[in-house]
């Protein structure tokens, strides 16, 4: 079984069933449910991670596992991107805490699994992207490479959202 906030989708492989559920609502009466719960850019958007982990864990059978895929806002370190990037990370981790969110949560969720209580091991991978990886590693092959799908991307999200073209190699250095 699998939950998510939105509908499921039409078809779906004859093993799996999907549910909808809003993971700050009430949780299913059922505990120690769950094999597997895959968690991907969702705990960046919720209030009080600590919290809301410990409902999550409540919800695995005993030996479960929970994989987390998440992004993280870093406010230092980032000399190598535009001022523009800088000031708009800085806006974004305000705002983040603002709301109560954790603009950290990529450094600190390995501190809040451990809080728990619930993890006989922990297991956190980070890689670092920066958001011009261009400016900052204009010789390696790999980033360039990064940075021709972040334009290539940039360039089909502007078409498609104001429906205009973009110059090839106008957005080179963001």
């Amino acid at each position: 079984m699998a939950v998510d906030l939105t509908s499921p989708p039409t078809s779906l492989p004859p093993n799996v069933t999907l549910k909808t559920l809003d993971i700050m609502g009430p949780l299913p009466s059922e505990r120690e449910f769950f094999d597997v719960i895959h968690a991907r850019c969702l705990l960046a958007h919720l209030l009080n991670v600590a919290e809301q982990l410990s409902r999550i864990v409540s919800l695995f059978k005993p030996g479960g596992w929970l994989l987390i895929e998440k992004f993280g806002l870093c406010d230092h370190g980032a000399e190598c991107e535009a001022p523009a990037v800088q000031g708009a990370i800085r806006s974004l981790i305000q705002d983040m805490k603002t709301k109560g969110q954790d603009p950290h949560l990529a450094i600190n969720l390995k501190d809040y699994l451990m809080n728990t209580g619930s993890f006989s091991e922990i297991n956190d991978r980070t890689i670092s992207v920066p958001m011009n990886p261009h400016a900052c590693h204009a010789d390696d092959s790999t980033y360039k490479a990064l940075n021709e799908v972040l334009l290539s991307s940039l360039r089909r999200s502007v078409e498609s959202w104001w429906g205009v073209g973009v110059v090839s190699g106008s957005c080179g250095q963001l």
